[in-house]
């Protein structure tokens, strides 16, 4: 199978995956979305996100807040992220972000690795209330 053919099939099997919106679906993103226009935008956003989860492991007492701070980061990621999954697909647009199938390949496993760093704080919370 070709790279570009792969590519297809990736960006067709995640382009209505739910467990890619698993934060951004319960959030009003819309002023993010307008504001994802380059691979750099993307990253910016992961990076949030790991920031994110650098803070809370350093923070011994957990509350509430901190939770959903860091499922709103992980929602900014979905949303960079569905939005590159979006553009891809679409046959014009599909040459403006140029991912590799590789490459998006990664992102999709960051967002993957990000929402099981959600789930260890958030049951480290748990355990400790």
């Amino acid at each position: 199978m070709s790279e570009e053919a792969k590519l297809k099939e990736l960006l067709k099997e995640h382009r209505h995956n739910r467990e890619l919106r698993r934060y951004s679906a319960k959030r009003d993103n819309n002023n993010l979305h307008m504001k994802i226009k380059t691979r750099e935008d993307v990253e910016t956003q992961y990076n949030g996100a790991l920031l994110v989860i650098e803070q809370l492991q350093k923070n011994y007492d957990l509350v509430s807040e901190d939770i959903e701070w860091l499922k709103n980061s992980v929602a900014d990621y979905e949303v960079a992220l569905n939005k590159v999954i979006a553009l891809m697909t679409d046959s014009i647009l599909f040459k403006t972000w140029d991912y590799s199938y590789e490459e998006l390949q990664v992102l999709i496993e960051n967002l993957s690795k990000l929402h099981d760093e959600v789930e260890r704080i958030h049951f480290r919370k748990m355990c400790q209330d």
